[in-house]
């Protein structure tokens, strides 16, 4: 339990300390003073050094960490962040997502590196089970593997599409943890869209793998794209789910008790298996998110900041007063967001994704 409680605040502070130090680092190379850049949250413990007319201290609250930049709300502070121009700004603004972008595409290729799991054996599974369908009332659940329809074996998805034909009764050979079950399931003629004649949503998963490692080149480019996969997949996921083309579970929230149980999982893997991999892919995943999400147009996020900006390019600076309300409105909007989420991670706890001990035996 300490273990996974230390290794939270390390990935949540690798995570922030890296998107501050991308604001940081923008702010410095648009000749923007930073102030202070701060290691954990106030109160202040210590100064551990002065460089550059910047304050690099330790905190009280070990987790996370800020940035304080000269002038960030007033435009009448030479040298500050409110007087820079827009193309500065909006520099300073993108830079800590970009920051996360990077960090994610380290361990993203670290992970290629080092060793990724590679399937040698799959099955399919039901990935979830629509409410009110055929396949809810003949008690098929989430997690269930289908190992043969009509006796066919159902190597993968499509095979199991293969054997449907509504209106006629189809027996299922399932397989529920290490219990063996026969389901006889009758599809139907006319499905809501989106969720085909048995109302299931199957995928290939994997039930055995090995540790491949890639040469570095491939690696990278590995990487990038599995990268450029999750910012896609995190963009299109609202709209796949609207066309019913993925479950609304998809987009259920992670707050951070969450994300906690999250990290605690794959450490706990990662400390069995002696191998990084669960812990490094879960970081990259988290960091390329938050990269995503902290540029959505919501008051107090940097991508809420950037709207402020496409509003003074066409000729409409806010008065920042009012900008700080603002954004500080949206602080505490987003502060109560996370506290519900919270409580809905406490109430339906997240499920582990893998069984990393047991898929590498």
């Amino acid at each position: 339990m300490l273990v996974s409680v230390a290794t939270f605040a390390v990935v949540f502070s690798l995570l922030v300390l890296a998107h501050e130090l991308g604001h940081a680092a923008a702010a410095r190379a648009c000749g923007i003073q930073v102030k202070e850049f701060g290691l954990g949250y106030p109160p202040r413990i210590c100064v551990l050094a002065r460089w550059g007319g910047t304050l690099y201290t330790l905190n009280a609250i070990p987790i996370g960490g800020f940035v304080k930049l000269r002038g960030e709300d007033d435009p009448h502070i030479a040298g500050g962040f409110a007087k820079a121009s827009l193309k500065a700004r909006f520099t300073v603004l993108v830079a800590g997502s970009l920051m996360n972008i990077a960090l994610a595409l380290a361990l993203s290729f670290l992970c290629y590196w080092g060793g990724w799991p590679e399937p040698i054996k799959e099955a399919v599974a039901i990935r979830h089970v629509f409410p009110h369908s055929p396949a809810e009332a003949a008690g098929l659940r989430e997690g269930d593997l289908v190992l043969t329809a009509d006796g066919v074996e159902v190597k993968k998805p499509s095979d199991l599409a293969a054997y449907i034909k509504k209106g006629t009764p189809l027996t299922l050979t399932i397989k529920r943890g290490d219990e063996i079950l026969s389901v006889t399931i009758i599809p139907r003629r006319e499905p809501p869209r989106g969720q085909g004649p048995l109302g299931i949503l199957v995928v290939s998963q994997p039930v055995r793998m090995k540790i491949e490692r890639y040469p570095a080149w491939e690696a990278f480019i590995r990487g990038a794209a599995d990268i450029i996969g999750i910012i896609a997949l995190t963009l299109a996921a609202p709209v796949l789910v609207l066309a019913r083309l993925l479950p609304r579970e998809v987009l259920r929230p992670v707050g951070p008790v969450g994300l906690a149980e999250l990290v605690s999982q794959a450490t706990h893997a990662s400390l069995a298996t002696g191998w990084l991999f669960p812990l490094l892919r879960l970081t990259g995943f988290l960091s390329a998110s938050l990269a995503v999400t902290n540029l959505l147009p919501l008051p107090a996020l940097d991508g809420g900041r950037i709207l402020f900006l496409a509003a003074e390019a066409l000729g409409k600076r806010i008065d920042p007063e009012r900008e700080k309300a603002i954004h500080r409105l949206g602080l505490a909007f987003l502060v109560g967001v996370v506290a519900l989420t919270a409580l809905y991670d406490l109430v339906h706890p997240v499920p582990q994704a893998f069984d990393w001990i047991k898929l590498l035996k």
